[in-house]
C-alpha cells in the first residue's frame, strides 16, 4: 500500500508543478500558492512519510491513501481535459 501512496504523491507533485511553470494556464497569485503548497506537502510526503513508516512501523490510515489516490485521478482529468481543450 505505501508505493500506491508514493505514486499517488508522485502523479499529484508532477501535475502540479507542471500547472504552475505552464506559462498557459493561468493560475494568478492564489493559484500559484495553492498548487505550490500541494506540490510541495506531495514532495515532502513522498520524501519525508516512508521515513517515518518504518521508523515507527505505523500502518497508512484507508482515508489518507483514497484521498490521496482520489487527489491523482483528479489530477490526471484535469491533465487530460486541458490537453483536450487546447
Amino acid at each position: 500500500m505505501n508505493i500506491l501512496i508514493a505514486i499517488g504523491y508522485g502523479v499529484i507533485f508532477l501535475i502540479t508543478t507542471w500547472a504552475v511553470l505552464n506559462p498557459r494556464i493561468p493560475t494568478k497569485i492564489i493559484g500559484t500558492f495553492g498548487l505550490s503548497g500541494i506540490a510541495l506537502a506531495s514532495f515532502s510526503s513522498i520524501v519525508v512519510e516512508p521515513a517515518l513508516y518504518s521508523a515507527n512501523a505505523v500502518s497508512i490510515k484507508p482515508t489518507e491513501w483514497m484521498l490521496v489516490l482520489c487527489n491523482a485521478l483528479v489530477g490526471i482529468w484535469f491533465f487530460i481535459r486541458w490537453v483536450r481543450r487546447k
